[in-house]
């Protein structure tokens, strides 16, 4: 099953798939571009403009349990974070990550079972990209300190 959740600058991450907040009936996590074609001879077609279009990701976050008061803490959340990436894990552990913003979401009365179901779009600042784990690899000597081939200018002293 793919999962979604929401990571701010520093790391923390919300998921989107638990049960107090569960985002269902998603769109817009495909690609599209706009383009404009020209035919300047013999039925080839040339590219005049070509952009990648901002996506849309839309869907409905249903709220559970203490629904308003977990509509409330998300809120919260996603406004205190100075930078929101949304990851997205279609299958097998891949995971791809857009940055993005809240664009709006509603806000409705209570379902039957108390479930509150909002309609909610996040408007994409880059394209979805794979996340690739950063890994440093240091190889050298035997031993374990790492150290400089360079002297500083200057000195430390008390």
């Amino acid at each position: 099953m793919r999962k979604f959740w929401l990571e701010n600058e520093t790391g923390e991450q919300l998921s989107l798939q638990s049960d107090s907040i569960f985002f269902c009936y998603p769109e817009g996590l495909g690609w599209n571009s706009d383009a404009e074609f020209g035919t300047p001879n013999n039925g080839f077609f040339v590219a005049t403009q070509y952009q990648t279009e901002q996506p849309n990701i839309l869907g409905t976050l249903l709220f559970r349990g203490e629904a308003y008061q977990n509509y409330e803490s998300f809120l919260a959340w996603v406004n205190n974070a100075n930078k929101l990436n949304m990851i997205y894990s279609p299958y097998n552990g891949k995971t791809l990550s857009a940055e993005v913003v809240l664009e709006y979401i509603e806000k409705s009365d209570l379902r039957p079972g108390g479930v509150l179901e909002c309609p909610v779009s996040f408007l994409a600042k880059t394209p979805w990209s794979a996340q690739q784990p950063l890994v440093y690899k240091f190889t050298g000597g035997g031993d374990s300190n790492m150290r400089f081939t360079f002297r500083f200018p200057f000195r430390f002293g008390t």
